[in-house]
């Protein structure tokens, strides 16, 4: 009798390990300086494109990292290089964070909801791939990213967006390709 509930609590254990699907976390890699590495210098160049919506100014633009066109001080960021849309071409997720106290409040919101941003190479094979055929979509504010599951909407990966630091809580976004971005799916396209 003891093997046999064993066996069937063993069996019920599996089942359920087979039903759970956990996010698939993503390799960070923490940029220092953007010009030792070419995903972290293509990130760099497109974020500071990119109007912060807490400042209303161009991200780094903040006379501590760019001052008059010069960069003074490199920022710091995170990005990972998955391959949301399966085409065998990694975007880039960059996550911008706050690493000095003086920095405190000019891209984070809340309890550690930095600004994460997709940026995929839209270069079509008759054009030079500049900063201008990248496309950056977000922001998505959260404490991290990471893909959601294995599965796809109109061919890119949903992912998860942590609501807190200890990556407890979190928001499902997808991909809409009507509007060319990554939606909540708690809040709707």
């Amino acid at each position: 009798m003891r093997v046999k509930m064993l066996w069937l609590g063993l069996i019920c254990f599996v089942i359920t390990m087979m039903a759970f699907k956990p996010a698939n976390a993503l390799q960070y890699r923490t940029c220092l300086n953007p010009e030792k590495e070419a995903a972290c210098l293509i990130a760099f160049r497109k974020i500071q494109t990119l109007i912060n919506p807490i400042t209303k100014e161009r991200f780094y633009h903040d006379d501590a990292h760019i001052s008059n066109g010069k960069l003074l001080m490199p920022p710091v960021f995170y990005i990972a290089t998955p391959d949301l849309d399966g085409d065998q071409s990694p975007e880039i997720i960059v996550q911008i964070v706050e690493y000095k106290n003086e920095f405190q409040g000019y891209y984070c919101i809340g309890n550690n909801q930095c600004p994460h941003f997709i940026i995929q190479d839209r270069t079509l094979p008759e054009q030079n791939r500049t900063i201008k055929t990248m496309k950056a979509i977000g922001p998505i504010y959260s404490s991290g990213v990471a893909i959601s599951t294995d599965e796809r909407v109109d061919n890119f990966l949903s992912l998860r967006a942590y609501r807190d630091p200890f990556w407890k809580s979190f928001d499902v976004y997808q991909y809409d390709r009507q509007s060319d971005s990554y939606f909540n799916m708690t809040a709707g396209p």
